[in-house]
């Protein structure tokens, strides 16, 4: 299988290194890459230590621009975008290509997930038991392939941890990441492959882990209500605006796992 992980690395983030190591010890090896916009030594020395490339993004490089640039120069046929926050099991790989093997026509691959809190590893909460329950639909080879399923799902929230998602590029040929709607591009993204014939593949193993910190972009989205608020926008352009609320309520009330303190 022709895979890459990019690694989006940005100023002097104390994670990096984490994320790194966890994509060098797959137990299926592949292709590495580490993408930023704010090169620097700090990011330099850790790709010397693991003999990894580096790209550098000469944008406007926001997070949007980050991404986009990270998944149009990844060559290969698949690729998994990392944030640098988060690191991924040993078998993460292994399992995705397993399921590359036996799928008929994936879009995207995805795998459930854990978050790192402080060094506390927490395998269940609400959030994570809600997203468990929304994506079950997507465990039979036939409903994954649903484009009514899928669009149905994603019309209520986005279950889908963006990090976890190895893309094929021959079917995804460009990110889209939309600057304006930052706190909510990925779903924007979900929703849009979901028009596409072929397979949403979720492998239903925690394979990475989504660290939850102060300075984290999804608990700054949350924090600054910024989030919420294009989640609303976004579930508006799907439902009449009195459903749209009562799905925006119930989702604000699982942010709150999402945040530290």
């Amino acid at each position: 299988m022709n895979h890459l992980f990019v690694i989006c690395a940005y100023q002097e983030n104390p994670f990096l290194e984490e994320c790194v190591s966890s994509v060098v010890k797959q137990t299926v090896k592949s292709k590495i890459l580490i993408s930023t916009s704010t090169p620097n030594q700090y990011i330099k020395g850790i790709a010397d230590k693991y003999h990894i490339p580096v790209i550098v993004n000469t944008g406007i490089g926001d997070a949007s621009d980050n991404l986009n640039f990270a998944y149009a120069n990844g060559k290969a046929d698949f690729i998994t975008l990392c944030h640098q926050d988060d690191y991924y099991a040993p078998e993460y790989l292994e399992y995705v290509s397993e399921a590359i093997r036996k799928a008929d026509s994936p879009i995207i691959l995805f795998t459930d997930y854990s978050e790192d809190r402080k060094g506390e590893i927490a395998a269940s909460n609400t959030l994570l038991k809600v997203k468990r329950t929304m994506l079950f639909p997507f465990k039979s080879r036939l409903l994954r392939k649903s484009i009514f399923i899928r669009k149905l799902v994603l019309g209520l929230g986005n279950p889908i941890c963006c990090p976890s998602v190895t893309f094929n590029k021959q079917r995804v040929k460009e990110l889209g990441f939309c600057r304006e709607w930052y706190a909510v591009a990925d779903w924007q993204i979900w929703l849009r492959l979901a028009k596409m014939k072929g397979e949403f593949i979720y492998i239903a193993k925690p394979l990475m882990c989504h660290r939850i910190h102060e300075n984290s972009g999804t608990s700054l989205t949350i924090e600054s209500n910024l989030r919420t608020q294009q989640e609303f926008g976004l579930l508006c352009s799907i439902w009449p605006k009195w459903l749209a609320r009562i799905i925006a309520d119930f989702y604000a009330k699982g942010q709150k796992s999402n945040t530290i303190g």
